[in-house]
């Protein structure tokens, strides 16, 4: 197989056969925001081909600050459709798929189904449970991510581990939505590293692990949960 020049610099930090298998899973990506613009954008370019993104909502002046995708000429245009567009972009020959849905009890089982792998993008932690009890039910890891002010955290969720729901317990209560431009991209960049590891086979450090980053101290927490 010829490889395609678009992912030749990937070699050899992973294998052909690697690229090769990569190009063949199938990842969702739930959340199209600060964190799911650039987890796309780097799922994208690693030359994941079977890319799913879900997001309901619509860009707004106030995503600019952080948002990969939100600019001024996309502005009330759809974040999964902004998405799907920007992969295919990079990508033309990639199976990208958006879901303007809302995640919710009802649709999570059919939206999860036959992916191998997803990422939670999400900014509500109702959203997230929602999200980890249908992975579990399918048998599907999440590499979760979350962001906030200076700081980002990054699980690796298997399947029945209810990390999440630990992680977050009884506090759903809204926090101030402050989050800096270079963040979701640091954080995604850890995530979308957890999931190439994942699809390839390879151990990862995260596994039922959870990293805590300062940004501005540059102090990092890694605790088994």
């Amino acid at each position: 197989m010829t490889m395609d020049e678009r992912f030749i610099r990937n070699i050899p930090s992973i294998s052909e056969e690697e690229q090769e298998l990569i190009a063949s899973k199938r990842i969702l990506v739930a959340g199209c925001g600060g964190l799911g613009g650039y987890v796309s954008e780097y799922l994208a370019r690693l030359g994941i081909t079977h890319i799913t993104v879900l997001d309901c909502d619509y860009f707004e002046e106030s995503n600019i600050n952080r948002q990969l995708l939100a600019a001024s000429s996309t502005i009330e245009k759809s974040k999964a459709e902004t998405s799907k567009e920007r992969i295919l972009s990079i990508n033309p020959n990639a199976d990208a798929v958006s879901v303007k849905e809302f995640l919710s009890e009802k649709n999570a089982a059919s939206i999860v189904r036959d992916h191998d792998l997803v990422i939670d993008a999400l900014d509500s932690v109702d959203t997230r449970l929602i999200l980890e009890e249908a992975c579990a039910k399918s048998g599907i890891t999440i590499i979760h991510g979350a962001v906030h002010g200076w700081c980002f955290q990054v699980a690796v969720v298997p399947p029945g581990s209810g990390i999440l729901k630990r992680l977050y317990g009884r506090n759903r209560s809204s926090e101030s939505k402050t989050i800096l431009s270079f963040v979701p991209p640091c954080c995604a960049a850890v995530q979308v590293s957890e999931a190439l590891l994942n699809i390839c086979g390879r151990p990862g450090a995260l596994q039922n692990k959870v990293l805590f980053y300062n940004m501005e101290t540059l102090e990092n927490t890694l605790i088994t949960i």
